[in-house]
């Protein structure tokens, strides 16, 4: 039986049909990719195969006794635990399996007969699931995926309430990891992980034994974990067995195929109008006549179109570049005591695509800060060309007023641009009809983000600096973004977790972590390979070090053990015993004979016999203490 099975579902809101006749199974340990435009309906789905909202028709089937587990995209908690605490709530069947065991062994020490082996068994299968659940190791698990996730260590002692949002998500992804449900519903759960976080939670998923149904605009991603992908759009959802990028290329040949069959018809409709228009009335009318029935009749194909819709956007700067443009020299960033960047060294040329990438709290959003003159260096500089003209995207979008609607945005910053021009313009960021006049406040991060890459556009900068440009994008926004930045012809710097959006960008990286750096021209996909294979090989090293470490105080021991001075062998017991017990009858034959007349006339004799008895003492004395060692 399938772990999931969802049949002819159907769902609706407020007259608008959301999904229509879907249908899918998912099999136990199948990793599958839900994709699809923002509002297609991929949050519906996952609300209703977790029941948080029911279907208009169809169902939803979910394996008896099977268990499930969902990562929202926001998260917060409600209670004083610190974040150990929090995360350890997820064994909390386990930690109830050690207190029942705790509560028989306290009735254990007073029970007798039937009830004690009643307690015995019941204590026995108690302690078999304990262990199977690995209950002795709860710590070290919580610990280690806290710290995959991204946490810092000090952060593991600290309240749960006083995290920040992307803190809390990944406590909450971590949570979810540790119960590992049979079925795991993650919505973008790279949201607010670093390179590394991501890459250590595909590997964590690589070896998760549960099916997995994942969320995502993280391409890359959806590669390295999923094996098929559900496609959610126009209320329908399309099955393809295969990760994202298979996907694409079957979208791409669909496409093709359509476009080829749909221009076929429409040269075949062509032909057949002209010949109708001519024989029409002629001698050939009757032929004319059947051909436009079989027209009528004849089913039209629609034309293709990409149905993910897509920003259509082009940018050209305003002014050119020279040669200078902007050059950190020795610069040193920091709060306080706290290093965050040392001693970088860089310059910016003419074409460069240079991606800041790092663990989260590295200090990328801090340069960046540094690079557009909102912060002085603790030491160093930055010096910027006079030519430069700046377009700096904020992730926070800071720059767009809640109360203010797409159309009064442009219309406020190019007064200059008609009616017509602010339509058209912001149309072709997908904004249209209603969309224009709504309020900013109302809208997704998506839509926020794509009314802040419009305004910044229309300024024509000739440097762009982007933090996290693709963040709330969803995947046709961000392939639009990525060929609108390969047409640009000014100089780019991006912070970004995005690996998939860095390999499309970039031909530069600039590694920071702990207040080092690391700058190589490359694609991040060739810098990251390096720097995992060069972290691997310092692994092996220092393994190899510690080996030869232990070997070494291995060999000192044996040989310090070879010089020292060997101890006797110990004798069995029974042998010392027999020994004990000769000398003494010996003693007792000794004492026999000097106690003979005979022997007490001869003076040599006796003198011989009290030599032996003297030697005789000291021998069982030596002996009883041997005995005394085994007690």
């Amino acid at each position: 039986m399938s772990l999931l099975a969802v049949r002819d579902l159907v769902k609706s809101f407020g007259g608008s049909l959301i999904l229509e006749d879907v249908g899918f199974e998912i099999q136990d340990g199948e990793r599958v990719g839900i994709v699809g435009p923002n509002g297609s309906g991929k949050s519906t789905l996952c609300a209703l195969i977790l029941g948080q909202t029911g279907p208009d028709s169809g169902e939803v089937m979910l394996r008896r006794s099977a268990s499930i587990g969902h990562l929202a995209q926001e998260n917060r908690f409600e209670a004083d635990h610190d974040v150990v605490a929090e995360a350890m709530q997820a064994f909390a069947d386990v930690f109830a399996l050690e207190q029942e065991m705790r509560a028989i062994e306290a009735r254990m020490a007073e029970a007798e007969g039937d009830e004690l082996d009643r307690l015995l068994t019941r204590h026995a299968r108690l302690q078999e699931d304990y262990e199977r659940h690995e209950g002795w190791n709860i710590h070290a698990r919580v610990e280690a995926v806290l710290l995959g996730l991204g946490l810092e260590r000090h952060h593991l002692g600290q309240p749960v309430r006083q995290l920040s949002g992307g803190e809390s998500s990944r406590v909450a992804l971590a949570k979810l990891l540790l119960r590992e449900p049979d079925l795991l519903i993650l919505d973008e759960p790279t949201n607010h992980l670093d390179i590394a976080g991501c890459e250590w939670l595909e590997d964590y998923l690589g070896r998760h034994r549960g099916a997995c149904l994942v969320v995502s605009h993280d391409r890359l991603f959806l590669d390295r974990v999923t094996r098929r992908t559900l496609e959610v759009v126009a209320g329908g959802v399309t099955d393809y067995p295969c990760a994202y990028s298979g996907y694409e290329e079957r979208k791409a040949e669909e496409f093709a195929r359509a476009r080829a069959e749909y221009s076929a018809q429409q040269d075949h409709l062509r032909k057949e109008r002209d010949f109708i228009r001519k024989h029409m009335g002629s001698q050939r009318s009757r032929e004319a006549k059947g051909r436009l029935k079989r027209l009528e009749r004849m089913e039209r194909l629609e034309a293709p179109s990409q149905e993910n819709l897509e920003m259509r956007v082009s940018i050209a700067t305003q002014r050119r570049l020279g040669t200078e443009i902007m050059d950190c020299q020795e610069l040193v960033l920091g709060y306080g005591d706290r290093r965050l960047v040392a001693g970088l060294d860089l310059r910016l040329e003419p074409g460069d695509r240079l991606g800041i990438v790092g663990p989260n709290g590295a200090g990328k959003s801090t340069l960046l800060a540094a690079l557009l003159g909102r912060i002085d260096p603790q030491a160093g500089r930055v010096l910027v060309g006079k030519t430069v003209e700046v377009g700096y995207f904020d992730q926070r979008q800071a720059g767009i007023d809640d109360a203010v609607s797409p159309y009064d945005h442009i219309a406020g910053d190019q007064v200059r641009m008609t009616d017509l021009e602010i339509r058209s313009y912001l149309a072709r960021f997908l904004f249209r009809d209603e969309d224009l006049h709504r309020p900013a406040g109302s809208f997704s991060g998506g839509e926020r983000a794509k009314l802040a890459l419009a305004r910044l556009l229309l300024t024509r900068p000739n440097v762009l600096v982007l933090d996290e440009p693709t963040n709330h994008l969803d995947i046709p926004s961000r392939k639009a973004l990525e060929t609108l930045l390969d047409e640009y012809d000014g100089v780019i710097v991006t912070v970004s977790h995005d690996r998939y959006f860095l390999d499309r960008i970039c031909n530069r990286i600039l590694w920071l972590e702990g207040g080092g750096h690391r700058l190589a021209s490359s694609s991040f996909s060739d810098f990251r390979a390096r720097q995992l294979a060069r972290a691997e090989a310092e692994r092996r090293q220092r393994e190899e070090e510690a080996a030869e470490q232990r070997s070494r105080e291995k060999a000192e021991r044996q040989r310090a053990e070879a010089s020292r001075p060997k101890a006797p062998r110990r004798r069995p017991l029974a042998e010392v015993e027999a020994a004990i017990m000769a000398a003494e009858e010996r003693r007792e034959a000794i004492h026999a004979e000097m106690a003979r007349p005979e022997t007490c006339r001869d003076g040599g004799a006796m003198t011989r016999l009290q030599e032996e008895l003297a030697a005789l003492e000291s021998s069982l004395a030596a002996l009883e203490e041997e005995w005394s060692g085994y007690a």
